[in-house]
């Protein structure tokens, strides 16, 4: 289990740099942004992801398991999400 690391609007700060990360991954939004600078004087590198769509999200997804070795579990987790985007554009 990952743990919790606060929320993509607000992002904890605290829990973060208690972790020592050597990589920090988030999207190109303004909470990120925000905390850019502290990431910075803790030594902390980052890098930021901008997805306006599925197709978006699902090509920075394959790329993040292609460099964990879980492309396997990719194809699960794309086909579930799919699904279930598909059911609710359904309803």
């Amino acid at each position: 289990d990952l743990p919790v690391l606060g929320k993509f609007s607000s992002p904890n700060l605290e829990k973060i740099i208690a972790l020592e990360p050597d990589l920090v991954i988030g999207s190109d939004l303004p909470a990120f942004h925000a905390i850019t600078p502290i990431l910075e004087q803790n030594g902390i590198q980052y890098a930021y992801f901008d997805y306006d769509n599925f197709h978006d999200y699902l090509r920075i997804f394959r790329l993040f398991a292609k460099l964990n070795g879980t492309e396997s579990r990719y194809q699960k987790v794309r086909n579930r999400v799919a699904g279930y985007i598909t059911r609710k554009l359904r309803t």
